[in-house]
């Protein structure tokens, strides 16, 4: 890495205004406005209690006590009425209800719109039933292990009372907040892709001076892209300490380890658009729009305007949340703190890991191949 260049870099970023705006005010904004609009959701950090209907009758006997179980207490997660199917249906259309719980085999949910209180139904009944399927193969299977599978499934089931160690309470919410860090995280793809602009000398007069200087194309673009990856963590680092402490988001029990997936969305959003820059025979704005769209839709489809979008997209196309960059950053949030171990969230780093080496190792091959008969 070249010290003078990354000294260089550095002033040049700081007085790029419209990159700060986008990298930290903007966020900021965005966050704020989610706080407020957030505010008459949630009472003392815990969700409602969600109307919903029940179809009677039900001859599913362990779904009547889970749901029995979640409608009562001080805090109950649902709140719930046990009607007929003609009498729920007419709860749906007049809006008293968020969803409609059908028993059977499998258990199903009609709902009329999408919003917080069907996402809640929708990842609850999705619980029961992937619990239930563990119970009915473990029966099957190992009839021995059945008492603690069922005690297990006691704990999953009860959770507006009981807490696990290192579990965050459920917060549907959350899912904004980390989808939001994603975006502003794969924004930094913006210095990224000045990087691979500023050292190619047929696309910017900067370029053509750092070709020209006795200086190895990869120390250049290490110590180029090291300054973008300094004041982009530390814009990072200001959004999540404004976060937590402005507007008091609660990121778990596992805070410590959100600095380090923080520097790896980083690294990754600045490889990408590095690569980008490199990569793509297209013209500057053509690169800005695709950086903008991978950092937009990644960022939707990671729950950012609807969280049950983020749940859908798992369910019905999984392969397409693990293309999902800013997903899987989103998601590795997400499971630091839901998740009281680290199996779900360190899967999400490594896959973040491999695709932030395919984009360096791809920046610089791209990169390498480049000469010029004339500057």
């Amino acid at each position: 890495m070249n010290s003078h260049m990354f000294r260089y870099r550095l002033r040049v970023l700081l007085r790029d205004k419209e990159m700060v705006f986008w990298t930290i005010l903007f966020p900021i904004l965005l966050a704020t406005l989610f706080s407020i609009a957030f505010a008459n959701i949630e009472t003392g950090g815990s969700l409602l209690p969600i109307p919903a209907a029940v179809v009677t009758p039900s001859e599913d006997s362990a779904l009547d006590e889970v749901l029995t179980q979640v409608s009562r207490g001080d805090d109950p997660l649902l709140k719930l009425q046990r009607v007929d199917l003609s009498r729920a249906r007419e709860l749906l259309r007049e809006g008293e209800v968020a969803g409609i719980i059908l028993p059977g085999d499998p258990v199903g949910l009609e709902v009329a719109s999408s919003g917080l209180g069907q996402s809640v139904l929708r990842s609850f009944l999705d619980q029961y039933v992937q619990a239930q399927a563990g119970i009915t193969r473990i029966a099957r299977e190992n009839p021995d292990a059945l008492p603690g599978a069922v005690r297990a499934l006691g704990v999953v089931t009860d959770f507006t009372q009981e807490q696990v160690p290192g579990r965050a309470p459920l917060n549907l919410l959350m899912v904004f907040y980390f989808a939001l860090l994603a975006m502003s995280s794969f924004y930094g793809g913006y210095y990224g892709l000045a990087e691979a602009l500023d050292i190619q000398a047929n696309l910017s007069s900067r370029g053509a001076r750092v070709s020209l200087a006795p200086v190895h194309k990869l120390s250049g673009l290490l110590s180029s892209a090291g300054a973008s990856l300094v004041i982009h963590f530390l814009t990072q680092l200001l959004l999540l300490a404004y976060l937590r402490i402005v507007l008091g988001v609660d990121f778990g029990t596992q805070l410590v380890l959100v600095i380090p997936t923080t520097l790896m969305g980083s690294v990754l959003s600045i490889s990408l658009g590095a690569f980008i820059g490199s990569a793509l025979p297209w013209g500057e704005n053509i690169k800005n729009g695709v950086i903008t769209a991978v950092s937009m839709i990644g960022s939707l489809l990671a729950g950012l305007m609807f969280p049950g979008l983020k749940h859908l997209v798992y369910q019905h196309a999984p392969l397409a949340a693990k293309l999902n960059p800013v997903g899987l950053l989103a998601d590795a949030y997400y499971a630091l703190y839901y998740f009281p171990d680290l199996e779900r969230y360190y899967q999400n780093l490594g896959l973040l890991a491999v695709y932030a080496l395919i984009f360096i190792l791809g920046s610089y091959l791209f990169l390498r191949r480049r000469s010029y008969d004339s500057i």
